[in-house]
């Protein structure tokens, strides 16, 4: 047993680790292979490919509506990218916050739990588009987030935690420009 915690019990294993036994001071030193100044060192490239297990993928279940699971951040500014993650999100005819429509900015797919939703980015109208240009009140300013779908208002299917933290609900952080 030696410092390394490593017991070369034969000689392969001391050939492989590079241990030299047979050396002069016969102390068990390690010597790697002598390079001369100015040569060519030849250099091995190993790849190492990690096995890799593919989780199997499994598609949400099926129904005859889209549904909006979720949406995130659920505060934020004009300026906010909101991700909207659901089912069927490409049957929704529009989206829109309070009554206004707003445009898709990207539409993705998204991966939670080994299934795969749609995922949409969608940037919230402005303050001065919801007629709060000025919105002066202690309590922030809130907009309902839903998607339109065959006559139908399809609306988050999280639930309110709480009376303070409704979860279909954008809210906007800042008060608007009151000149």
């Amino acid at each position: 047993m030696f410092q390394t915690g490593l017991a070369f019990t034969d000689q392969a294993k001391r050939n492989f680790i590079g241990h030299n036994t047979d050396s002069l001071l016969n102390l068990g030193e390690i010597y790697s292979k002598e390079i001369v100044e100015g040569t060519q060192v030849p250099n091995k490239l190993q790849i190492n490919t990690p096995a890799v297990i593919p989780s199997p993928m499994i598609l949400p279940p099926e129904g005859e509506r889209p549904k909006i699971l979720f949406f995130e951040p659920t505060k934020g500014t004009e300026n906010t990218v909101v991700r909207i993650v659901g089912i069927k999100l490409n049957d929704i005819d529009y989206f829109s916050f309070r009554d206004i429509k707003v445009k898709v900015l990207k539409k993705q797919k998204r991966k939670l739990n080994n299934i795969m939703y749609d995922e949409y980015l969608v940037k919230p109208p402005s303050l001065e588009e919801l007629n709060r240009k000025c919105w002066q009140s202690i309590e922030q300013y809130k907009v309902l987030v839903w998607g339109f779908f065959k006559g139908k208002q399809i609306r988050s299917n999280e639930k309110m935690v709480s009376e303070n933290n409704n979860k279909k609900m954008f809210t906007y952080i800042n008060s608007g420009n009151c000149k």
